[in-house]
């Protein structure tokens, strides 16, 4: 019962931030797209894996919204087709370069 807690406020923190619509997906893509190991860092102290972490996520956003250009994001049927592309190859290979130091 206290994850489902715990998902409920960080999904009403997101909608806060970074509101309803393009900023929400284009957060909830950059999410999605990336690896699992270019979101983690054990080793670090909390503040500095959440600094980490953000960094990732607002870099691989600003290439998100490079690809996404004047399309609109508004629907979740949006959301799913962006996804998809941007699981492809050479967007991934574009992401990595975008994420390495």
């Amino acid at each position: 019962m206290q994850l489902h807690s715990i998902e409920a406020d960080s999904l009403a923190a997101r909608r806060r931030i970074f509101g309803e619509g393009d900023g929400y997906y284009i957060h909830m893509a950059a999410i999605a797209v990336l690896e699992r190991s270019q979101l983690d860092w054990p080793m670090l102290e909390p503040h500095a894996r959440a600094a980490q972490i953000e960094d990732r996520l607002l870099r691989a956003a600003s290439y998100i919204v490079e690809v996404l250009g004047d399309r609109p994001l508004k629907l979740y049927y949006d959301y799913e087709g962006l996804v998809r592309e941007l699981m492809a190859q050479e967007h991934q290979e574009a992401l990595r370069e975008r994420l390495t130091p």
